[in-house]
């Protein structure tokens, strides 16, 4: 048994629009109906076939009776024959005629069957079509509410990155602790063969003059800059809104190798920490703004 909570209901009737689906293409209701009307139409046809024949047997027979008739006819006219002979001649031929009358009206009744047999095949295909499209489109229509449901709920309650590698948490968290807007919870280190990424925490003053591409020199704790240099980025990402406190977060990507101005390779430690200089675009004021890191540098 599934407990989904939220996406319960949206799974269950996912799950019964896919069963009743899969039910009526395995157990096809219509199949025995269109069965039967093909077999039902088969023997009407056979059933004229004879028909039309004996309407034609009825048709000679009246023919031959009708030359009969004018026959008697004439040898009554002479007095050979008695005019109830004459009358049990005309008598044969209106049996005859009512054969054939009784022949063609069963003939249009059959073909008038025949047209309601193939009538009510096509209903059938109408119907089986329509009841497949039908559930078919209750499979489509719940899947999707249920594909929103599961993303409603990822946007509610997982955090997600976009990057592949290993979760860094900055803080303790504990089950069930709010998460408020703005709050860092945890940082990925990239995959290897990834290039370093610095996070910077930029206050929101002169903020407008932060654009992607410029280039950051970064100072290193632990890493004097008048004996390793500094190293160089380049602005690659800046956050909409600032966080609680106010900075906005950016992202300064940086070379495979940490090698700084003097061509010291840095070696690379979880949770450095240092100060960023972010170069503005204004080169005649030669302004420079320096922002606190805040973040690791990452692989």
């Amino acid at each position: 048994v599934l407990f989904l909570g939220e996406i319960e209901a949206d799974f269950a009737l996912f799950e019964n629009s896919y069963a009743q689906y899969t039910l009526n293409k395995e157990l096809q209701p219509f199949a025995n109906e269109a069965e039967a009307n093909r077999y039902s139409r088969a023997e009407l046809q056979r059933r004229l076939q004879s028909l039309v024949a004996q309407k034609a047997i009825a048709e000679s027979e009246l023919s031959v009776k009708e030359k009969d008739l004018e026959r008697h006819k004439g040898l009554l006219e002479k007095g050979v024959i008695s005019e109830q002979e004459y009358e049990s001649k005309q008598l044969d031929y209106l049996q005859a005629e009512r054969s054939l009358n009784s022949m063609v009206v069963s003939v249009s009744q059959t073909r008038e069957a025949i047209s309601n047999a193939d009538k009510t095949t096509r209903g059938t295909e109408i119907n089986r079509a329509r009841e497949e499209m039908n559930l078919l489109k209750g499979v489509i229509q719940s899947f999707n509410r249920l594909k929103k449901a599961v993303i409603d709920w990822e946007l509610r309650y997982v955090l997600r990155s976009d990057m592949d590698g290993k979760v860094s948490f900055m803080n303790v968290w504990n089950v069930n602790q709010t998460v408020n807007t703005g709050d860092l919870v945890f940082t990925i280190i990239p995959s290897e063969n990834s290039s370093y990424v610095a996070r910077l925490k930029a206050p929101a003053q002169n903020s407008g003059k932060i654009k992607m591409g410029q280039t950051v020199n970064i100072k290193l704790e632990n890493y004097p800059d008048n004996e390793f240099g500094v190293l160089k980025g380049k602005v690659r990402n800046i956050s909409l809104i600032p966080d609680k406190d106010g900075f906005y977060l950016i992202d300064a990507a940086l070379p495979e190798k940490l090698i700084t101005t003097y061509d010291r390779e840095i070696p690379f430690k979880q949770e450095m920490r240092g100060v960023a200089e972010i170069v503005t675009e204004d080169l005649r004021l030669i302004e420079r703004f320096f922002y606190q890191l805040k973040d690791v540098f990452s692989r």
